[in-house]
C-alpha cells in the first residue's frame, strides 16, 4: 500500500505534467461561471455621492452620520459597491434599511405660539447614511 501511494504522489513523477496542463488549458478556455455579478453601481459613482452627502445632519437609527462615511477609508466605497450591486441584483434590501424616524419641523418660523395643530408642522425623515447613498446611486 505504501509503495502505491508513494508512486502516485511522487513530485518527481512528471510523465503526466504536459497532459494535465493541456487539459487544464482546454477546460479554462471554455469555462463560464453562473456567479456573474452585473455592475449596476461603480466606485466612482459611490464616491461622488458620498462627497455630496449633506453633513451636520442627525445620524440614522444605526448611529452613523454622513461624516463617518465621508471621512472613512476609501475602501469603504469598494465595499459599498459590492453590497449595493448584490442588493440591486437580488431586488431586496435588509429590514434595517427600512427603519427611519420622522421629526416634526415647524412650517413657520414666525412664532412658537402659532404652532397649534399638526398642520403647522412638516415631517423630516431621518434615515441611515447607507440608505441615502443607495437611493442616490440607484
Amino acid at each position: 500500500m505504501l509503495v502505491f501511494f508513494s508512486n502516485t504522489s511522487n513530485p518527481l513523477l512528471t510523465c503526466r505534467d504536459d497532459e494535465l496542463a493541456r487539459e487544464y488549458s482546454n477546460l479554462r478556455g471554455s469555462y463560464e461561471s453562473d456567479w456573474y455579478l452585473p455592475c449596476y453601481v461603480d466606485a466612482q459613482l459611490v464616491g461622488r455621492v458620498i462627497e455630496g452627502l449633506k453633513r451636520d445632519k442627525a445620524p440614522g437609527l444605526d448611529g452613523i452620520c454622513a461624516e463617518h462615511v465621508y471621512y472613512a477609508h476609501p475602501v469603504l466605497s469598494a465595499i459599498l459597491v459590492v453590497i449595493f450591486n448584490w442588493l440591486l441584483m437580488c431586488g431586496r434590501v435588509p429590514d434595517s434599511f427600512c427603519k427611519t424616524y420622522t421629526v416634526p419641523i415647524p412650517k413657520s418660523s414666525d412664532s412658537v405660539n402659532m404652532l397649534r395643530s399638526a398642520a403647522d408642522f412638516r415631517g423630516g425623515v431621518v434615515m441611515p447614511s447607507t440608505v441615502q447613498i443607495i437611493l442616490l446611486v440607484s
